[in-house]
């Protein structure tokens, strides 16, 4: 499905490739090619390395299925990195051997599958090697030790993904910081981190974020996040159409606790569904607004059925999208905000922090 809302989502994979996938242009996505020069080598490899919706993880969390699809993507990453090497040996002078050199590091790393000592050394080794080789470009390598910071943090937790721990990939972003400095690539991983933190971290990283020599794309999304949090007791002032119905004016007394959950009908069911372990906590006194951002009306008809908790629906697209984005200072989806019984915002945050939000307007 085309992107209609082009908002950066809260990462859910183990690492990123936060440059790699830049370069793959069109030769990548018109699909491999059978010439064997080094360009064409590179497109192929980079075509190899992107991930694809057959490839995604989405089966029930601890099920059979969803052990079969990690371990399918760890076994195609090692295999992602053993051609990243094979390049980069038959290749040494070309333009993207060091570009090379750190895909293999990160795919090793994502390679890592739980229990696998032999796959976790060889990773560990490999990202180190390149961790520590000044030779190699500084943002490379910062790229690479905060993935191996952070695969580190997901042994000692004991978890594949750790884009629930916000301070603890803070803390990873520190430590790197204090080894490095500042690049491009530790400022993106930062304020990564910031999308998908509770409003108090999220406000902290943007706070230092604006303090530092960032690029105009990360002041700007660290000055909306700075912005949300200014937000916090007061009314927002945003009225949205519903479906059906009158239209739902956020800044009204309800004498009720109101949950905004805004969303991308391109995320599918899967975005939808995401409050389901709140379908049978909601306290009476709760309702529940579903705000769909881009999409067609078709689409969201469609994807009514598969919200987990009783609410009304609303639908923006085109021009309307824009000053709501702008009004609710949204960075990511999805998303909730949390309004107390009198209208004014208690809190906001990612899904996860719904329980804490809840209790904050209840207050």
């Amino acid at each position: 499905m085309t992107s209609r809302l082009r908002l950066p989502l809260a990462a859910c994979g183990l690492f990123l490739l936060p440059s790699l996938l830049l370069a793959q242009g069109n030769s990548a996505n018109a699909g491999k090619k059978t010439d064997d020069s080094p360009d064409v080598q590179w497109a192929n490899l980079l075509l190899a390395a992107k991930p694809s919706p057959g490839n995604s993880v989405n089966a029930a969390k601890g099920s059979n299925e969803q052990k079969v699809q990690i371990a399918a993507q760890a076994e195609k990453s090692r295999a992602t990195a053993a051609s990243a090497k094979d390049f980069y040996t038959k290749n040494p002078n070309h333009p993207n051997a060091p570009e090379a050199r750190k895909l293999e590091a990160i795919a090793e790393m994502r390679g890592v599958n739980d229990g696998n000592t032999a796959h976790l050394t060889k990773a560990v080794a490999t990202a180190k090697a390149f961790r520590e080789n000044a030779a190699n470009p500084l943002n490379a390598r910062v790229e690479v030790a905060l993935a191996m910071d952070r695969l580190a943090l997901s042994q000692k937790i004991k978890a594949r993904t750790v884009a629930d721990r916000p301070e603890e990939r803070e803390n990873v972003a520190d430590a790197v910081r204090a080894e490095f400095g500042h690049t491009a690539a530790l400022h993106d991983y930062y304020q990564e981190v910031a999308r998908g933190a509770d409003m108090f971290t999220a406000q902290r990283i943007a706070t230092n974020l604006l303090q530092w020599p960032v690029d105009a794309k990360i002041r700007r999304e660290a000055q909306s996040i700075v912005d949300r949090h200014a937000l916090l007791g007061k009314s927002l002032a945003v009225t949205l159409p519903s479906i059906p119905g009158g239209p739902v004016d956020l800044a009204r007394k309800t004498g009720v606790v109101t949950v905004l959950f805004a969303w991308a009908p391109d995320g599918g069911r899967e975005m939808l569904q995401s409050l389901t372990p709140w379908r049978s906590s909601l306290r009476p006194g709760v309702q529940l607004v579903y705000l769909a951002l881009g999409g067609t009306a078709e689409e969201i008809a469609t994807l009514q059925s598969a919200a987990p908790i009783k609410g009304r629906f609303c639908h923006q697209q085109g021009a309307a999208v824009a000053p709501t984005l702008r009004a609710l200072k949204l960075t990511g989806l999805p998303y909730v905000y949390v309004l107390n019984r009198d209208g004014k915002l208690a809190g906001y945050g990612p899904v996860g922090e719904l329980t804490s939000l809840l209790a904050l307007a209840m207050h």
